[in-house]
């Protein structure tokens, strides 16, 4: 069959027009599907390719590239002044032996205060280590209660992995993901922010100072109601307490300051004094935080 001069016409037409095209737009090549709604339905496995030869593209750097023109080895040495954007600061307890510097490498827009609860010649520590994470907690902001950045981060040393920091619930069990997801307008509504959304094991109802049935492992609840009496100063003991484990959280400077500062110098006090193993006493903590930064007894 003899194809009409016309048609041949038209179809040289197009090849050269295409030619041109791609002689003058040489990084510019897309090759893609038909995106017809009724296809990609009915064929999931049709995909978007973009090929593209590019030259001499500027580098795109990340912002804690950025703004991390010093680098510091998570170990006390923070206390002078980074080119952080945050007016905040991470609180962190760690034992001589752990590694920390991940904090200064990966959120280097933070401040921090990272003690060492076993070393005393480290530039930050602790008179005692006792109370696991409470001591640091307490003494961060006893030492500091005056000139407190706007956001307190408490975090665990550990960065991230399972099962080690199972309890961090952001991607990949990450605390630098948990750090970098925070919201800070709404710590700064808050007031209070447990790190962990995820409600067991803590809620709805861990600690049941009343409980009728005695668990003899359960010692954290046993020793609630002495604790309570001497730490909040009153015999209004909730019948239930829960929140969501493992005192990992954000305040605001505002909601540290709502309490006054000899409220957390008793606090550190009845830590220091008390007989309770250095696991109860930190747990009997893990349930206060949230009644002691302005939270019901159930969070």
């Amino acid at each position: 069959m003899r194809v009409p001069s016309r048609f041949t016409t038209v179809t040289f037409v197009i090849s050269m027009w295409l030619l041109i095209r791609m002689k003058l737009h040489p990084n510019r090549v897309q090759l893609s599907s038909q995106t017809n709604p009724s296809l990609l339905s009915m064929a999931p496995q049709l995909t978007t390719t973009y090929v593209t030869v590019s030259q001499d593209l500027p580098t795109i750097t990340s912002s804690a590239e950025v703004t991390q023109e010093t680098q510091i080895d998570g170990d006390g040495k923070h206390l002078s002044d980074l080119a952080g954007t945050v007016d905040g600061v991470i609180v962190m307890a760690k034992l001589q032996k752990e590694d920390t510097n991940w904090v200064g490498e990966h959120l280097p827009e933070w401040k921090n205060a990272i003690y060492t609860v076993d070393n005393t010649s480290a530039p930050l520590y602790t008179s005692v280590n006792k109370g696991k994470e409470s001591m640091v907690y307490l003494t961060y902001i006893i030492d500091n209660y005056f000139t407190l950045p706007e956001t307190l981060v408490f975090l665990h040393s550990h960065r991230d992995g399972y099962p080690t920091g199972w309890h961090t619930d952001a991607p990949e069990y990450d605390n630098v993901n948990s750090v970098r997801m925070l919201k800070l307008d709404f710590v700064q509504r808050s007031g209070y922010v447990n790190l962990r959304c995820i409600w067991i094991p803590g809620c709805p109802d861990e600690i049941q100072p009343y409980r009728e049935q005695y668990e003899e492992h359960r010692e954290p609840e046993h020793a609630t109601r002495d604790a309570w009496r001497y730490i909040f100063n009153n015999t209004d003991i909730p019948s239930t307490i829960g929140v969501a484990c493992c005192s990992q959280f954000a305040v605001s400077r505002d909601q540290v300051r709502a309490r006054p500062l000899e409220d957390y110098q008793r606090y550190r006090q009845w830590l220091l004094d008390t007989e309770l193993s250095d696991e109860v006493s930190g747990r009997v903590f893990e349930y206060f935080w949230h009644i002691i930064f302005g939270k019901e007894s159930v969070q």
